[in-house]
């Protein structure tokens, strides 16, 4: 009898145990048919935050958002916010965006006819306009159309990458920069809005008109590097390894800084080329150029009455000939080069020592003036 009872026990569990089995694999079954539900939350009056170490970084205000698809989140009407730089400064005056597309996971964010009005101290409005940019770890890039305004003056490059960390603009794939005629060119460009200036390299060329009482003069420069102050008049212009055009005459130097209050270039370790002008800017070093050199530590122009200023170890070069001198005025539109100061002509065996030494640099002419002395070498 108690083996009867064993064996009703064990068949009872024994089906219970397979009920459980074939009921947990028909669920399986059937949750395995079931997909995840699509929704869409809609949402009005939206603060999306981003943090950077355990700080807020940044934030965008919207009127409404939508939410969907688990981590995707549609800003629309972004008109208020900020975006701090790594000192902790809003660098956010004024915002305005379209739409941004949020991906939350990836921490990507795609901001669509974006205007940022950036906080400066400057006179000059800071404004960044473009189609699209997109945002990661405080960077916007963009390979779209895109415009930068500083004052008047325009913006614009194939590739711009805005580091809000440390509030540079860095600019590639040609950059331009102008205001109405003047026009300022470089492969490459980074522009610092807390001091509002542009540091600009590869194939600089800088082609700009300066006023002086009603008067306009073209100032044209090509270097390998460039720093512009972008001022509400003209621009502080300083480069390395540039060329300047004055007039037929072309000036090299190794540096050179435009000064706008003062109207005048100070160039150093410079060479003005004479009579061969033209040819210069096509190969500046070609040895078969002919013409007169004029060389100086510092050169000092006035591009109102087109006259340099010469000093430390000024020399003049025709052919085989020299002429130094401590001092120098160089008269473009006369083509004359007035030689001061302990003047010596080297030509050849002869030495001709003089107080001043007059020299038609067009023509090749030279005149020696005052206590002149000729010295022979035998």
């Amino acid at each position: 009898m108690k083996n009867i009872t064993k064996i009703i026990i064990s068949g009872v569990v024994l089906a219970f145990f397979l009920y459980l089995l074939v009921s947990m694999q028909v669920k399986q079954e059937i949750s395995s048919g079931i997909s995840s539900p699509e929704f869409m939350m809609e949402l009005s009056g939206v603060r999306l935050r981003g943090w950077n170490k355990e700080k807020v970084a940044w934030e965008m205000i919207a009127n409404q958002a939508y939410y969907y698809d688990k981590n995707t989140l549609v800003l629309l009407g972004v008109n208020d916010g900020w975006f701090l730089n790594e000192k902790g400064d809003n660098l956010i005056e004024a915002m305005s965006v379209s739409t941004v597309n949020a991906n939350i996971i990836r921490k990507e964010f795609v901001l669509n006819e974006l205007r940022f009005n950036l906080k400066t101290e400057a006179d000059e409005s800071i404004v960044l306009q473009a189609d699209t940019f997109r945002y990661s770890d405080g960077v916007f890039d963009s390979e779209n159309k895109y415009l930068l305004r500083v004052g008047e003056w325009q913006i614009s490059s194939g590739k711009l990458s805005f580091d809000v960390n440390k509030g540079v603009f860095l600019f590639s794939n040609k950059v331009n920069i102008n205001k109405g005629k003047n026009v300022i060119n470089s492969e490459t460009g980074i522009y610092y809005v807390e001091s509002n200036s542009i540091k600009l390299k590869g194939d600089v060329a800088i082609d700009y008109f300066i006023v002086e009482k009603g008067s306009e003069y073209e100032l044209f420069v090509q270097s390998d590097e460039s720093d512009i102050l972008l001022t509400e008049g003209e621009p502080e212009v300083s480069f390395v390894n540039g060329l300047i055009t004055l007039g037929e005459d072309v000036l090299q130097a190794e540096y050179g800084k435009y000064d706008p209050d003062k109207k005048n270039m100070q160039m150093k370790d410079a060479i003005i080329r004479v009579n061969d002008g033209a040819k210069v800017l096509n190969n500046i070093d070609s040895k078969e150029l002919l013409g007169s050199l004029i060389k100086a530590k510092v050169m000092d122009i006035d591009f109102q009455n087109k006259k340099v200023q010469l000093s430390g170890q000024v020399v003049y070069e025709r052919n085989k000939r020299k002429i130094l001198a401590n001092r120098a005025l160089y008269d473009v539109e006369k083509g004359l080069l007035v030689m001061h100061d302990n003047v010596e002509i080297v030509d050849g065996n002869k030495i001709i020592k003089s107080n001043d030494v007059d020299i038609d640099v067009k023509n090749d002419v030279i005149v020696a003036k005052g206590n002149v002395k000729t010295k022979l070498k035998i």
